[in-house]
Order: structure tokens, then C-alpha cells, then sequence
């Protein structure tokens, strides 16, 4: 008991689910459930779960860290004899610390958390005070115990969130306040480590089965219908990988742009990643991108080039970069092609505006400052488009049939917009709409306008009209997804978003990430692995870099074995 408060070992299930609901707020799961069947708790402490009889402890899981540890017996509450350090602010200016137990930020339950962790404790007592702390803590990141006035201020120096429950992404779906602060809390204690190469032996199998990658057609559909993938990346592995399994089904085809200026280590996982698919290949031609200039087009180009000359016999090529992520799953992605657009390409965009046609009348130049490149206008005015084509102006982004892509490779009118369009300004945004609005264009949609519904972007001279800000933060105009934008992500009716940054947002991903998996298993028509699934509990502070960065390892394939040998650059 605490405070007037008795809570039985029998009661710890219902007290648990009861503060879940809290935070919840009832409302919404990640998904609708299916109808649960009734859960009982015996007098030995087992639950009755739909006739199976299991141990509470036993479901309750255990991680270790050089931070904290979670004990069975807490219920998944930090209970640790090891310490967050807190440094408090007073007004005297003198700093002094105090230690609290990890995951208790109140002096109160110094003694409180030392006499759950303490040797020889009943399990009974340690149980009743494991959920004494728990709503302690619920309720103190809810409502602050403190004022956080400027002469007062608390400043965590190491804190160790472990792992966020389904609860925590319901609630931050709905967007409800105490979530945010929970998250927010957790998010700043994060530091991402570096992903490096380690010189270890490991089988693909294990790398799959590791990754949660799904590794057969989840249905009929799906297995009849092949996608292309080409991604262009040139950062952050972590996003990558979990793009890559979001997207991932063995029947499509992915092709892997790796920007050239990328660092040799991140090129050596990201080829390392790579084979242990027979399905995913590196382009054989690599571009050093520089932001809006003809680089970015030509590594479609070159994708694409590979792509038509595959063995898999694919209907549609979709192209992403490093910061997507999908909010539609395979099969939600095939039946949207096949009942909006069956046949046709999906190019959003329109006749080009008075205020880009600068990007396609004066030259511009690809230059390199400080080591960083960019394109400025070289105050050229260029010639009139070739054959007398109509610029459109419109979406980096597509799906487009092979007919298509074969068209735009082959095409006279086509090869001849290429080469114009080499000192244009950002050529991606009409090289493909232009092309699509063609008549006699394979699965051409001549008057078409933005429909297509490819990407949920907030742009920032759109707030106030079809969003209500960005909660993250803004680059270049796009908005970088915060917590608080989850709840509008998962409304929008597109199929990818953009952007995500993995490294400064995590718990975004995350709970996309828990989502979309959800959804992806529900809707399967074979057997499910028991690998596909993600964790029960993710793990928050885990190291991808220990699990996918294998240099120069031997790996195990369907077909038997295959030396990895590191990538030399170039």
C-alpha cells in the first residue's frame, strides 16, 4: 500500500489495464481489435488467457542495458538499483544533485524505490509497489508535482525510456496531451548512436528474421501483381532499413540509388543489407545528387534503366527517397492502382504557373561552396522546349507503368526533354508530368491535374489551409514530423509521407512503424511467422548498426552460400 492506496497481486492486471485506458483515453488502438476472448486471474496468479493458463511474470519481459534494467516481477516499470541523475537549478545558483531511482522523478520515493528493489522482498509487496510507481509516474508526467518556473528547473542528464507500449502510439494518434508529454520526455533522453561496420559472421537468414522482414506473398493478389521500387538515399541507415521492410514483399523489385558523395561506411551496409535479397540491387550507375539539380532525375534514369532489363516482370515502378514512409500496405497500394488508375501513370501536377516557369527559361548551373553543392541561374535564357512540348509543372514523385518507362527510354520526344532539361531547375518536378500528358504516352492521363494522392507533405506555405503547422521542425520548407503531427499523418489519404528523420524524431517512426505492421499482418492470407511481427514492447534505444552492418561476412542463402566482400567505393 501507498498513501491510503491497497492494490492486491490479483488486481495488478485490471490496475495496469485501467491506467492503459487512461492514457488511451478509450478512444482508439493502433487498430481495431479483433474481439478478445475473456481473461480471468486465478488465486495462484495466473491468467486465464482464452483457456490457456499462463503465468503473469512470465509474460512480463526483461531488457538490460548498460542504463537500467527491467525486472519480470515489476511489471515492466523501471524498477533498478541503478540511478537517474538529475541536477537541480535552485535559485542561490549553488547546483547540488540528488539521485532517484530511474524512471521516479519525485525525492518522496528515494526510499519508496529502494525498498521494491531491496533483497528478499516478498513478490506480493514488490508487485503492489511496482504498480504504487508505475501510476506514480503516469501521473506525474501528466500533471507536473513541480512548478517549472526560470529560478527552478530540473535538467535530466541520463534517462533510459526503454520501451513504449501500444498505449503511448494510441494515444498520441488521438492526439492526446499526456501523450505528448511522455513522448517528448522520452525523446529527449535519446541519443542515437552511430551505425558502423562490424566484423562479424552472420547468416542472411538471421539478418531477415532479425529485421522482421516479410519473406513470402501474403496473398494471391499481391503474389500476382509485382511492384518496382527505386530509392535514392544518402543518409541515415537506420531510416533506410526500416523503409526497406515497410516496403519490402519478396515478389516486387527494388532498386537501391546510393548517392556517390556518401561515406564508404554507409555504402559498405547499405550493400551489405542488399545481399541477402535477390530482389534488391545497387544501381549499376551511381550520381553525385546535388538538391534540385539534373542529378536527381538522372538517378531515376539510371534506376530505371536497370529495372526494364530485370528478370521480374513487373507492372508498376514507384520511387521514393531516404525519408519516406509508407502509411498504405501492399495490397492497400495494389488495389489503389487497380481501382483508381488501372493502366494509367500517376503524375500529379498542371500546365506550368507564371511562377516557375524561371526554372525552365534561364540556364542554370550546378556549383560546389564550401564543399557543399547547389545550382544558381546563370542568367542564359534557353530555347524553346523541343517538338513544341506543353512544360508541366507537377510532383518528383510517380507510379508509372513499364509501358511508360520503356516509352520514356526509347521515345525521340522523350530522350529529347532529357537532354533539355539538363540545366533546368529542379527537372524531376516536370520531366515526368510533361512526358504523362502526352496523348499517345503509354497509359498517358493527358488531363489529369494533382490527383493521385502519392505523398502527404506539410508544406510550410500551406499552414492555415491544408494543414495547421508542422509540430517538428521545417527544412527547406517541408516539415520534418513531429509527435504532434501523427494524428494528421494517419488521417491523410495518401499512400507514402514525407519526411521522417529517425535520429531526431524516433518515436514518430515508431508508431508508424507498429501500425503499419499491424495492418499488414490482419490483412495476410497465409500463416503467419512468428519473425514478422515487431516486438510486443520495441525496445527504444536499440542499435540497428549491430544487427544489419556486417562487413566482409559470410552469409547464408536459399540457394547456398555467398561471400560479402566489402564495397570499394566508385
Amino acid at each position: 500500500s501507498y498513501r491510503g492506496f491497497e492494490f492486491s497481486s490479483n488486481a495488478l492486471k485490471s490496475v495496469i489495464t485501467v491506467v492503459a485506458q487512461i492514457i488511451r483515453g478509450g478512444e482508439q488502438e493502433l487498430l481495431p481489435p479483433p474481439p478478445p476472448p475473456e481473461d480471468t486471474v486465478t488465486e495462484d496468479n495466473n491468467i486465464q488467457l482464452g483457456g490457456e493458463k499462463e503465468n503473469l511474470s512470465a509474460k512480463i519481459p526483461t531488457f538490460q542495458n548498460e542504463t537500467c534494467c527491467y525486472n519480470k516481477d515489476s511489471a515492466g516499470v523501471l524498477l533498478t538499483d541503478q540511478k537517474l541523475e538529475l541536477t537541480q537549478l535552485p535559485a542561490t545558483g549553488n547546483a547540488r544533485q540528488q539521485q532517484f531511482p530511474a524512471g521516479i522523478l519525485g525525492s518522496e520515493l528515494e526510499s519508496f524505490g529502494r525498498r521494491i528493489v531491496k533483497a528478499g522482498g516478498g513478490e506480493e509487496e514488490e508487485e503492489e509497489e511496482a504498480v504504487c510507481m508505475f501510476i506514480y509516474t503516469f501521473i506525474y508526467l501528466k500533471v507536473p508535482l513541480y512548478d517549472e518556473s526560470n529560478d527552478q528547473k530540473f535538467r535530466v542528464k541520463r534517462a533510459e525510456c526503454g520501451f513504449y507500449p501500444d498505449e503511448l502510439c494510441s494515444a498520441l494518434f488521438v492526439g492526446k496531451p499526456a501523450a505528448f508529454k511522455i513522448g517528448n520526455f522520452c525523446q529527449k533522453s535519446y541519443q542515437p548512436k552511430a551505425l558502423s561496420c562490424i566484423q562479424t559472421s552472420c547468416s542472411c537468414s538471421t539478418v531477415l528474421k532479425t529485421l522482421h522482414f516479410i519473406t513470402r506473398p501474403l496473398s494471391e493478389e499481391e503474389g500476382n501483381f509485382s511492384l518496382a521500387y527505386i530509392i535514392t538515399i544518402h543518409k541515415e541507415l537506420e531510416m533506410f532499413v526500416r523503409l526497406l521492410r515497410a516496403i519490402y514483399m519478396p515478389q516486387n523489385i527494388y532498386c537501391i540509388h546510393i548517392d556517390e558523395k556518401s561515406p564508404r561506411d554507409y555504402k559498405t551496409a547499405v550493400q551489405n543489407i542488399v545481399n541477402c535479397f535477390e530482389n534488391i540491387f545497387i544501381s549499376s550507375k551511381r550520381e553525385h545528387v546535388v538538391y534540385a539539380g539534373f542529378s536527381r532525375l538522372q538517378a531515376d534514369i539510371n534506376c530505371m534503366r536497370d529495372l526494364v532489363n530485370s528478370k521480374v516482370q513487373w507492372n508498376y515502378v514507384i520511387n521514393l527517397c531516404g525519408q519516406d514512409y509508407p502509411l498504405k500496405t501492399n495490397k492497400e497500394i495494389i488495389q489503389y492502382i487497380k481501382s483508381k488508375w488501372n493502366g494509367k501513370n500517376i503524375t500529379p501536377g498542371i500546365v506550368q504557373p507564371l511562377h516557375v516557369k524561371h526554372r525552365t527559361e534561364v540556364s542554370y548551373r550546378e556549383y560546389i561552396h564550401s564543399g557543399v553543392p547547389y545550382v544558381y541561374p546563370a542568367k542564359i535564357r534557353k530555347a524553346q522546349p523541343p517538338h513544341n512540348l506543353t512544360i508541366y509543372f507537377g510532383s518528383a514523385y510517380y507510379i508509372l507503368t513499364k509501358d511508360f518507362v520503356e516509352f520514356t527510354l526509347s521515345d525521340a520526344r522523350a530522350k529529347a526533354l532529357l537532354e533539355w532539361s539538363r540545366d533546368t531547375y529542379s527537372p524531376d518536378e516536370h520531366y515526368w508530368v510533361t512526358l504523362n500528358r502526352l496523348p499517345d504516352a503509354p497509359g498517358a492521363t493527358p488531363n489529369a491535374g494533382w490527383q493521385g494522392d502519392l505523398r502527404a507533405i506539410k508544406w510550410k506555405d500551406q499552414e492555415g489551409l491544408s494543414h495547421k503547422g508542422c509540430k517538428g521542425h521545417y527544412v527547406r520548407d517541408i516539415c520534418i514530423y513531429g509527435l504532434g503531427d501523427l494524428q494528421w499523418i494517419i488521417e491523410s489519404p495518401h499512400l507514402f509521407a514525407n519526411k521522417f528523420e529517425a535520429g531526431r524524431e524516433p518515436l514518430v517512426l515508431e508508431c508508424l512503424e507498429r501500425r503499419l505492421r499491424l495492418k499488414v499482418l490482419r490483412q495476410a492470407q497465409v500463416p503467419i511467422e512468428q519473425h514478422w511481427r515487431l516486438q510486443q514492447h520495441s525496445h527504444f534505444n536499440m542499435q540497428l548498426g549491430a544487427e544489419l552492418s556486417l562487413s566482409s561476412s559470410t552469409v547464408q542463402h536459399a540457394g547456398g552460400e555467398k561471400k560479402i566482400h566489402s564495397v570499394q567505393p566508385g
